[in-house]
């Protein structure tokens, strides 16, 4: 019978996985209902690198400052239970309770590397981005185009991608100095937008 000389491998994350659970002694596990469960050692390696500076607070709660490494972002990341995962993530789940599969730890103290679980809040992704400071979430934010007038329901359209939005007091005055050129000699001569512009 011939042997298979090169034999598929398990992946490494396998092999660290298997090698973690050999490794972990008898110790006492915490569980609580819709929690995740903890050991003493994993809670002395957590705050082992949580160093708590009461001069970043949130709410009167000082932000817990994540020493370990971070990713790309300024995000906590952390080793749990031999995956690597979302440091504040892991503690809100520890602490709080449960994120659902799709949902995000939404930073309410706005600082990056803080794992406190009470700065942590539990949204959608939708939710999550629109509270952050990205082009989109502060384009979501404003109230008037940039020449001044409201984006009210009857005032804006959508385009097709069902997102950016068009001012139609603005559409109207671009779609009257369209046809003027067109047809230069209307009886009428289309009028430019006077209202004064927003800074944003």
């Amino acid at each position: 019978m011939q042997t298979d000389s090169n034999p598929i491998q398990p992946s490494s994350k396998t092999l660290y996985q298997r090698e973690w659970a050999r490794r972990q002694p008898s110790l006492k596990t915490y569980v609580v209902d819709g929690h995740l469960p903890i050991n003493q050692q994993e809670l002395t390696a957590i705050f082992s690198r949580v160093t708590i500076d009461p001069a970043v607070t949130f709410n009167g709660s000082p932000c817990w400052l994540w020493m370990g490494h971070l990713n790309h972002g300024g995000y906590a990341r952390m080793y749990y239970r031999g995956k690597q995962h979302n440091a504040h993530r892991i503690l809100f789940q520890m602490f709080v309770g449960m994120i659902d599969g799709d949902d995000q730890g939404d930073h309410l103290c706005r600082v990056r590397n803080c794992v406190n679980p009470v700065h942590v809040d539990n949204v959608s992704g939708r939710v999550n981005t629109l509270r952050g400071e990205a082009a989109s979430a502060k384009n979501a934010r404003k109230t008037h185009c940039p020449q001044g007038h409201p984006y009210t329901p009857e005032n804006t359209r959508y385009k097709r991608n069902g997102r950016n939005r068009i001012c139609m007091t603005c559409q109207r005055a671009q779609d009257k100095i369209r046809w003027h050129h067109l047809h230069p000699s209307a009886p009428y001569r289309a009028t430019r937008c006077t209202a004064k512009p927003i800074r944003f």
